[in-house]
């Protein structure tokens, strides 16, 4: 069967990391366009926090699939595939089956944005700061203001919310940035797959949207 990204393959829908960063980035296109509404603007920066939060997936996460896990699904991914390792060599040469029951695949866990930051390369690296705590820069203020606003809108509680028109452009302007950024970075442990894609014009394009934004 042919294939491409709107195809669905053997009954199921497929997408990995990279591309899901795409598709955020393309929903955050659509919630910004001409004249968006009050719902799009709360939509754009759940989509901007997806993109961002899966650009540090792809950038930190290894060929073995750790780097961007909770500390806790770490140490259970990695005692998983040491043992298999194991395994693979006994059986490599011979040896004795190993008698111990070896472990099941783990249940594991992505880390939240604000330790994703923190394992970022340093000169991409940002700080999403705790409840009460002062960011030290603008860039800093913006994304920790983003990952506010997504736990708000994702656990929504029975309430109004509000948002300051002046906020909306610089914090989407600062989120894109960062995620040009990242998906450019010369530090991936496996493969860029963002070279494959439209992510450089899509990012353009969202920009100008942006700038068409700010002057309305």
């Amino acid at each position: 069967m042919e294939r491409d990204h709107d195809i669905v393959v053997e009954g199921y829908y497929e997408i990995d990391e990279f591309e899901d960063v795409i598709g955020s980035l393309k929903a955050l296109a659509a919630a910004v366009g001409d004249n968006p509404s009050k719902l799009e603007v709360k939509w754009s920066f759940l989509a901007a926090h997806s993109a961002l939060q899966g650009a540090c997936v792809c950038i930190l996460t290894d060929t073995r699939g750790l780097g961007a896990l909770t500390r806790d699904s770490e140490k259970a991914l990695s005692e998983y595939l040491e043992a298999r390792s194991q395994e693979a060599m006994r059986n490599a040469v011979g040896g004795k089956p190993i008698t111990i029951p070896l472990p099941a695949y783990p249940e594991t866990r992505m880390a939240n944005l604000r330790n994703l930051a923190r394992r970022l390369p340093d000169d991409v690296r940002f700080n999403v700061a705790n409840s009460g705590e002062r960011s030290e820069s603008e860039e800093d203020e913006h994304l920790t203001l983003l990952s506010r606003w997504r736990d708000e809108f994702t656990h929504y509680p029975p309430q109004s919310w509000s948002i300051e028109v002046a906020f909306v452009v610089p914090i989407l302007e600062t989120t894109i940035s960062k995620i040009e950024q990242i998906s450019s970075h010369r530090a991936y442990k496996r493969f860029n797959r963002f070279s494959e894609t439209e992510i450089e014009a899509l990012i353009g394009s969202i920009r100008k949207t942006l700038k068409a934004f700010k002057k309305t």
